[in-house]
């Protein structure tokens, strides 16, 4: 994780790093670094990893996240902001994704699988007891024994 100007940190999750390495250095704008005999090929990189990352430090330390996540906008290995509950509430990537859905006047997280790549519909939740004949019925259970039961208090 790497701290940026605004003391904000960004994530790279890249299991590659010498697949993204020249992409990464553009972005930075430390292209003399792509090819630096320290990070040619992964067995460089990984040999000197405390090197790349204390240099990838200083140079994301040297702007904010927004300007970041401009500038990362384009990168095709894999990161993302760190972020809180509230600040994933904002991410426009979330907004885009129909991640949190409107439901009257509130705001909820909607269900994470999307099966069509849209959002749920929503709608109320059914009434307490709604379906208790329905699903007595379906175990079995006769009209006559449900009225019993209503009868008894054990259902309602």
């Amino acid at each position: 994780m790497y701290e940026t100007a605004d003391g904000r940190f960004l994530s790279f999750v890249m299991l590659q790093p010498a697949k993204y390495w020249a992409e990464v250095c553009t972005l930075i704008e430390r292209p003399e670094l792509i090819d630096d005999p320290r990070f040619v090929g992964a067995e460089q990189i990984a040999a000197h990893t405390a090197e790349a990352v204390e240099l990838i430090r200083e140079a994301i330390r040297a702007r904010t996240l927004p300007e970041w996540t401009e500038r990362f906008g384009s990168l095709s290995g894999p990161w993302a902001p760190v972020q809180d509950s509230l600040q994933v509430a904002s991410d426009p990537q979330v907004r885009a994704n129909e991640y949190i859905i409107k439901a009257g006047e509130l705001e909820l997280v909607s269900n994470p699988v999307q099966f069509d790549v849209t959002a749920p519909s929503i709608g109320a939740a059914p009434e307490f007891a709604a379906q208790t004949e329905e699903v007595l019925l379906e175990l079995g259970l006769d009209w006559e024994r449900i009225i019993a039961l209503k009868t008894a208090g054990a259902v309602t």
